[in-house]
């Protein structure tokens, strides 16, 4: 006969964190080329993972430039196809973390060529 083992399960709730960088230089060398926020442990309270996040990057005329509700996915420092100038640029960030902590971040993000 085989031998048979038991083992406990366990979970644990982790602190969910945020990383926001506030520079990127999207120039193609595969060095900073997207700027993302950087995140752990992020999901809603039901454990889907990431089911709620927001980020939005704005230009300094107050227009959308980029959008995600996909944390996988970050701006490429263009404009509707086009190389965005460089310079100083907005984002909001709300997302939700795996222990409930709310992240409603805001501030500035600086575009080097």
């Amino acid at each position: 006969k085989g031998e048979l083992s038991h083992s406990n399960l366990s979970s644990a709730i982790l602190d969910s964190r945020v990383f926001i960088p506030n520079a990127f230089s999207p120039n193609y060398d595969d060095l900073n080329d997207v700027w993302s926020p950087i995140s752990l442990f992020l999901s809603n309270y039901l454990g889907n993972e990431l089911g709620e996040y927001r980020l939005r990057v704005i230009d300094r005329w107050g227009e959308i430039i980029f959008s995600s509700q996909d944390y996988h996915q970050g701006w490429d420092g263009k404009i509707r196809g086009e190389r965005a100038p460089e310079g100083v640029y907005v984002y909001q960030l709300h997302a939700k973390g795996i222990d409930r902590r709310e992240f409603n971040r805001r501030g500035t993000i600086t575009l080097l060529r």
